[in-house]
């Protein structure tokens, strides 16, 4: 576990967790991050990932992954409260998941999630989306 939740982080750079390939479970909770810069690319073994209460505008599937790699373990994914604007492969990273909080986001984040390819979602919090 890597808990730095609460630290004020600001910006995260593209090698900020490089070297920690065996790391299962990131908290980046309650800070001020707004991108992710391919940050995780190499934490392979990542199965739990705390994103929520940042300002984080972007999440593209090569902030998680490479495309040489076909799988991501993720299980977990806390991304609530966050002014989401833009996705690029979205289901790529959330394909194994278990449980999603995704309350108070964009609704557009909401809409470019194909649920039906979520086969182990046993848990999601969607709640204050503006849903129609």
């Amino acid at each position: 576990i890597l808990d730095l939740s609460y630290c004020w982080i600001k910006l995260i750079g593209q090698y900020s967790f490089h070297k920690l390939n065996r790391l299962i479970d990131l908290r980046l909770n309650n800070n001020m991050i707004k991108s992710l810069n391919g940050s995780l690319i190499n934490l392979t073994n990542l199965e739990s990932i705390d994103l929520s209460n940042n300002l984080i505008q972007s999440i593209l599937s090569t902030d998680f992954i490479q495309y040489k790699r076909a799988s991501f373990s993720l299980n977990y994914l806390k991304l609530n409260n966050n002014p989401l604007k833009q996705l690029d492969g979205i289901n790529r990273i959330l394909i194994h998941l278990n449980m999603a909080n995704l309350n108070n986001l964009n609704s557009y984040f909401i809409e470019s999630i194909q649920f039906e390819s979520l086969l182990n979602l046993e848990e999601l919090d969607m709640s204050f989306n503006n849903i129609s």
